[in-house]
């Protein structure tokens, strides 16, 4: 599992009283447990191993909120996650996206106290299903994959 070489930079964006950065997938910030980025139908993604982490990308500004959005899970109906912000257990609410352009799933993982923000340097996911087409669909593709990502914002604190 590598981080996907090429050194792509977060973009920065204010909304109101808030500020949001979107990872491209290519970032560095996407570490341990990510293969490289893919693409299915004009959509890019990203797999995730069994457990993943991801660098925030402003670790000194108060972190509100991560979303991602994804595309599929693999081998189960519905994604099975934990999440913490380093090692502390974040709160993670899961919810099924639809409409124009949104398909899949958005996972949303916040401080534990509610309104809270926190500063933190990394996203740890742990996935509690992940397994092999290898083993599974008899492919000769023998990683262990768990969530297919296609979006990570970082909502901060202003």
């Amino acid at each position: 599992v590598r981080n996907g070489g090429g050194q792509a930079k977060a973009e920065a964006v204010t909304l109101n009283q808030s500020a949001t950065t979107a990872l491209p997938l290519r970032a560095s910030e996407f570490s341990y447990g990510w293969y490289d980025v893919e693409e299915e139908d004009g959509v890019n993604f990203r797999w995730m191993a069994a457990d993943a982490i991801i660098f925030n990308p402003m670790p000194q500004r108060p972190l509100l909120e991560v979303q991602i959005e994804l595309m599929s899970v693999f081998g189960a109906e519905r994604p099975m996650l934990r999440a913490s912000f380093d090692a502390v257990p974040a709160r993670l609410s899961v919810s099924r996206q639809s409409g124009p352009n949104k398909s899949g799933w958005l996972l949303r993982i916040a401080p534990n106290e509610r309104g809270m923000a926190t500063t933190c340097q990394t996203l740890n996911l742990a996935s509690l299903l992940a397994s092999s087409p290898a083993q599974t669909a008899g492919s000769n593709d023998s990683r262990m994959l768990s969530i297919s990502v296609t979006n990570v914002t970082f909502e901060y604190a202003d």
